[in-house]
């Protein structure tokens, strides 16, 4: 292209009318949908732990909107002071406590509460796996945890990433979406429902006056005076506070991904069921002839809902987890998933499918799986009741 079509291209109609259709809302949800969303969790009367509180902000709102009883506890003072000053001036005090404690170690007994609320607060925690069976044990058996937390996405460079890693309250494992999904199974926990936010909470904010253009402009001070700010604050601070102010740019750009979780509280409270029905013999064999043998770590995700169907797998060793929108299922040795995928008119995959446990697999691809559907009118016969 020479380089008045060039220009002509880059200044054209057609790149201004992106821009005005870029100037549209999309009509993104805010942040207030995770009220209501715990709204439809609770009867009243019922007790909710918001758990890492801050300044009780959360609490107070859930209190207020639905008529429950509320207890807060955070690890650091001056936030629980702020908690029951907030609590006071909101004239709740009669309706919620707040105490000095850790996530590890909660002040409650057994089967405590109705619903655990969790939001921004996984990413910092030392311990994952134990204070998730701390929620556990202090949630009644039935009811629900709800839990906000912030993943890395393949977007996020090595650069970005020790970026963040200068930050002093996240933890870089905390920010491993399969490392924390894991954690969640072995507190017991049944993913119930996963909302991806993307960068829908923070457009919303944006779009009604914004924080990101002002975490911006704080960056571009911080920045410009680095030798001042360093002599004055020390030089970890001034690595915090720099990598705070990319958090939620970072969210912006997709290169870190909040994810709303609803949390069941043990295997009866949801719709897992262990599901062990095998491949038949002269199946697998068939399938052995074409596929090739991999290993997945426990935690990995194989499949992700709304891609399109590459394939398929046989699980060989170990146990899988099925999260389909009829229900979760266990999957062990000799059992398929992925097929559906191959046998749909639009192809795309309608279950996320996490390793509970090391996997080996046979995996297949659908050029030859639709071969074989086609050279084996019985097979493709089983393949489809599988």
């Amino acid at each position: 292209m020479e380089a008045g079509d060039r220009l002509s291209r880059v200044y054209g109609e057609e790149t201004w009318r992106v821009y005005e259709v870029l100037d549209e809302s999309l009509s993104p949800r805010g942040p207030d949908t995770l009220y209501d969303l715990a709204g439809s969790l609770l009867a009243p009367g019922a007790r909710v732990l918001d758990a890492g509180c801050r300044d009780a902000a959360h609490l107070i709102a859930l209190v207020e909107r639905f008529g429950v009883t509320g207890s807060g506890v955070d690890a650091v003072e001056v936030h629980v002071e702020r908690a029951r000053a907030a609590v006071d001036a909101a004239g709740v005090a009669d309706r919620v406590e707040v105490r000095v404690a850790t996530l590890e170690e909660l002040p409650y007994p057994d089967a405590h509460f109705d619903l655990v609320w969790c939001r921004d607060v996984l990413e910092q925690v030392d311990d994952l796996d134990r204070v998730l069976a701390e929620s556990f044990r202090v949630l009644r058996e039935g009811r629900r945890m709800l839990a906000y937390t912030t993943f890395a996405t393949d977007r996020l460079t090595l650069h970005d990433a020790a970026l963040l890693d200068r930050h002093l309250g996240n933890l870089a494992e905390n920010l491993d979406r399969a490392r924390v999904e894991a954690a969640f199974a072995r507190a017991g926990f049944t993913v119930e429902r996963r909302d991806e936010i993307g960068t829908e909470w923070r457009e919303h904010v944006e779009e009604r006056g914004g924080t990101v253009s002002r975490a911006l402009l704080r960056l571009s001070r911080l920045r410009r005076q680095r030798r001042a700010m360093i002599e004055r604050f020390g030089n970890d601070i001034y690595d915090h506070v720099e990598a705070n102010l990319h958090w939620e740019v970072f969210q912006f750009l997709g290169k870190l991904a909040p994810v709303v979780y609803v949390l069941a509280h043990g295997p009866d409270s949801g719709s897992r069921v262990r599901y062990s029905r095998a491949m038949h013999p002269d199946d697998l064999r068939l399938l052995e002839t074409v596929g090739s043998e991999a290993k997945v770590a426990s935690g990995r995700v194989l499949i992700e809902p709304g891609q399109l169907g590459s394939g398929l797998y046989v699980i060989l060793e170990g146990t899988v987890l099925v999260e389909a929108p009829e229900g979760t299922r266990e999957l062990g040795a000799g059992t398929l998933v992925g097929e559906r995928a191959l046998l749909s008119e639009d192809g795309r995959r309608t279950a996320r499918v996490r390793a509970t446990s090391d996997v080996r697999v046979l995996a297949v691809d659908r050029v030859d799986v639709e071969r074989l559907c086609a050279d084996n009118a019985d097979f493709a016969r089983r393949l489809a009741d599988y």
